[in-house]
């Protein structure tokens, strides 16, 4: 194996109809991305192409996140592979499965772990153990760290009351909705900006929360 390194005021704004499609996939699929060397040419890079004989996917690549031993992670409609650098290979539990074969959100913990928004729950991949969440059920859509090192989710689907919007405590989730001013029943994309608010897309809403002054001192 060969892993790759690595170099609460809430606001309800108008529609995303008024906002052109291209932001609207920029913030879908936004995500954290290291720069190259600047000082080195491009002439010094290598450049690999991987093939059908290398692997392939069996659904469509919804999510990817890379784990601290390198390894990269792509979540697709028809399960999740792992790529170490050579090639692609879906990913198998060695006890349990996952409560959906659709992975719509990933990202990686500087612990080692693997969150896993699916079709259905979110899972922990940890250790090889994976554990599945038991409540907060729905598609979680969207998996994001904070700059304080909160782990937020948004979810659709849902078979609660709870909200959109959930925290991933340990192995709980600690979901937001219409009590704390969240009003959609449902969110898909989401991302924190600079002032610490997190901004949540839903089908025809875009709301800026501010995550609650207790919350934000518990967290310091």
């Amino acid at each position: 194996m060969n892993p790759i390194r690595r170099g609460s005021k809430v606001e309800n704004l108008q529609t995303l109809r008024s906002i052109p499609a291209r932001v609207v996939l920029l913030f879908c699929f936004s995500t954290l991305l290291w720069a190259v060397d600047p000082s080195t040419h491009i002439t010094q890079y290598g450049h690999t192409a991987w093939r059908i004989q290398d692997g392939v996917f069996s659904g469509t690549p919804n999510a990817i996140t890379q784990t601290t031993d390198g390894y990269l992670w792509i979540g697709t409609q028809n399960g999740l592979f792992r790529f170490d650098g050579v090639r692609f290979t879906p990913w198998v539990p060695v006890d349990g499965k996952l409560a959906s074969s659709g992975i719509f959100s990933l990202l990686g913990g500087t612990d080692g772990s693997l969150l896993i928004g699916t079709g259905a729950n979110l899972a922990r991949l940890k250790g090889g153990v994976l554990t599945n969440f038991t409540d907060g059920l729905g598609r979680v859509n969207a998996i994001v760290k904070d700059h304080n090192g909160r782990v937020w989710l948004t979810r659709s689907r849902v078979h609660d009351e709870n909200g959109p919007l959930c925290q991933v405590v340990d192995t709980k989730l600690l979901c937001k909705g219409k009590a704390d001013g969240i009003t959609p029943p449902y969110a898909g994309p989401l991302i924190e900006d600079l002032d610490e608010n997190l901004w949540i897309g839903s089908a025809n809403i875009l709301t800026r929360w501010r995550v609650p002054t207790l919350l934000r001192r518990q967290s310091g």
